[in-house]
């Protein structure tokens, strides 16, 4: 059985993160506890997302079914997730997202609420110690004299005149961590300026990596993470770690910098709303570690407000994320090194 479908009689319900009702055990049993993502549909096929390929489950639910499972991950009470539901997910304990497909009831173009429940398509966080543990020695090198290439590397000799692009693969979920890997929590050195900002297209594993390096960077530095979707935050996470939740992140932002004497500050999918948050943490100092969408830095550059908060600074190393059936590549870009 899957380590986060179990029965609502199961007395383990609440570590697992959520029940359903005993019925659809038995082939969800057939979904290995790897699984990046669950998806269930009304009317169709449901099946399972691992390693970037999708497989088939064998069961189609109808609509009574899909509406069964929709109450059961709600404890019953729609309404205890309304705003949630508002943006189209429920979040659940262990960190477990659910995106909710059905006909969006609206008022005066304000999404209401959610009937007549066609798909649930549940995200399952997993973890990988060590996966951080490069981009963060790549990360304080910059202010070490080696001007942020991976260690070994030979590149960069302090110089931060040009951007510099380096690479490297994992094998997420196969035990592998980056053959750079660096960091070491008890040999701490300068932070730069701006802190990480990573890039992915949905699914390429962003918030994962900012689930480690948050474990990582806590481990030693006073974190604060803005966890809106409780997804960043989840058991393992570093002694020196603050989490704010259920907060806007752009307001979460300046109340963390402001108010909670951070080191560093963690937050994910940020956007324009995101941006008086973002300036707040550079006008203070306050090195800022958060995800966006997009296949490149030229693409978040030209998302509104995000070109201008990387041109001042905000971020020192930028870390393009993509997925393949065997992995995760990751590819930094230097924007700024160390003042």
């Amino acid at each position: 059985m899957s380590r986060c479908f179990v029965e609502k009689s199961d007395p383990t319900c609440d570590d697992a993160g959520f029940a359903i009702p005993g019925l659809y055990c038995t082939w969800l049993g057939q979904v290995p506890p790897q699984a990046e993502e669950v998806h269930l549909r009304c009317g169709r096929p449901s099946s399972y997302t691992l390693g970037g390929r999708n497989f088939a489950l064998p069961v189609t639910l109808d609509a009574k079914e899909t509406e069964e499972v929709f109450l059961a991950l709600c404890a019953g009470s729609v309404y205890a997730h309304r705003e949630t539901l508002r943006q189209g997910y429920l979040a659940l304990s262990g960190g477990v997202r659910v995106g909710v497909a059905g006909r969006y009831v609206t008022e005066a173009g304000v999404i209401t609420g959610v009937t007549d429940i066609t798909g649930l398509c549940f995200r399952l966080p997993h973890r990988f110690p060590g996966l951080a543990d490069g981009l963060l020695g790549e990360w304080e090198g910059l202010c070490a004299g080696d001007g942020g290439a991976a260690p070994g590397s030979g590149e960069g000799e302090g110089d931060c005149g040009a951007a510099r692009i380096n690479e490297s693969s994992v094998i997420v979920g196969r035990g592998r961590t980056p053959d750079h890997a660096s960091f070491d929590p008890d040999a701490r050195r300068a932070s730069p300026g701006g802190g990480i900002l990573l890039i992915g297209r949905p699914g390429a594993g962003k918030t994962t990596l900012l689930r480690e390096l948050t474990d990582r960077l806590s481990a030693v530095r006073r974190v604060v993470a803005v966890d809106t979707r409780g997804e960043i935050a989840l058991g393992g996470v570093g002694r020196f770690l603050t989490v704010l939740t259920d907060c806007p992140a752009g307001a979460g932002l300046e109340i963390a910098a402001r108010t909670l004497s951070p080191e560093a500050v963690v937050t994910d999918e940020i956007g324009r709303e995101e941006v008086p948050g973002i300036l707040a943490c550079l006008r203070l100092g306050v090195p800022l570690f958060a995800s966006a969408h997009g296949g490149s830095v030229a693409d978040v550059r030209a998302r509104e407000g995000l070109g201008e908060v990387i041109d001042r600074g905000a971020f020192s190393l930028a870390a393009v994320l993509t997925r393949n059936g065997e992995g995760m590549t990751i590819r930094t870009e230097v924007l700024s090194c160390c003042d």
